[in-house]
């Protein structure tokens, strides 16, 4: 554990009077049987805004913990991506996408669950510290600009069978663990800036994961 459980920041509810279908891209996002069910529908990651910039107001989540129970319906690839709130308001011409860091669960040629996740920091993107683009393709990164090393390792996962993972984020440390005790443990560098929560997720026509009960707390 990176810390104590603070306040609940954000919760999304799947069924009663109350639930809204996140906004989704590139997909289909449904509530079935008091889950959230999503699918791709076009040839392009699925893009899933969990959490909107706004419903976090003024807070400033410089440590946070996420939980979301899933279940793994023939995906082949799922990230759970975290935002840095300085890219979030970054003009459009200064970078295509805010920074961000992501925990991706990851189906090998021909395999029907995932066997590895990673934690991934992206150095593709203008650096959080400098505020300048890394270096054109084919040359060194500065060694400033360079990112922490991607921390990957196997992973085991049943089809269809319910899984609650839980994401702590301090500092630079980001910690994951399922209920069934797997837990990955890696560092990004700039991980300690606000966090703003979203899903990529890329399956066959018809397939995809289910979720339910998604909460964001502060960290102490």
């Amino acid at each position: 554990m990176l810390g104590e459980r603070g306040d609940l920041v954000f919760q999304s509810r799947c069924e009663g009077p109350r639930a809204r279908v996140p906004r989704t891209e590139f997909g289909a996002s449904t509530f079935i049987r008091g889950t959230l069910r999503v699918e791709q529908t076009q040839p392009h990651y699925t893009v899933v805004h969990w959490v909107e910039p706004r419903a976090l107001g003024s807070r400033a989540l410089r440590a946070c913990m996420m939980q979301v129970d899933f279940r793994w319906v023939g995906a082949t690839d799922v990230q759970f991506r975290f935002f840095r709130e300085d890219g979030l308001r970054k003009k459009p011409e200064e970078a295509a996408l805010p920074p961000w860091f992501s925990v991706d669960l990851i189906c090998l040629k021909g395999e029907q669950t995932p066997s590895r996740w990673q934690i991934s920091d992206r150095v593709s993107l203008i650096d959080p510290d400098t505020k300048t683009r890394p270096t054109s393709a084919g040359s060194p990164v500065p060694k400033e600009q360079a990112p922490y090393p991607s921390t990957v390792a196997p992973l085991w996962l049943q089809s269809g069978k319910w899984y609650r993972i839980l994401f702590e984020v301090k500092g630079d440390d980001v910690s994951v663990q399922l209920n069934d005790g797997q837990s990955l443990r890696g560092r990004c560098k700039g991980a300690d800036r606000a966090k703003v929560p979203s899903l990529l997720l890329e399956a066959p026509p018809g397939k995809g994961v289910e979720f339910d009960n998604l909460k964001l707390w502060s960290l102490r």
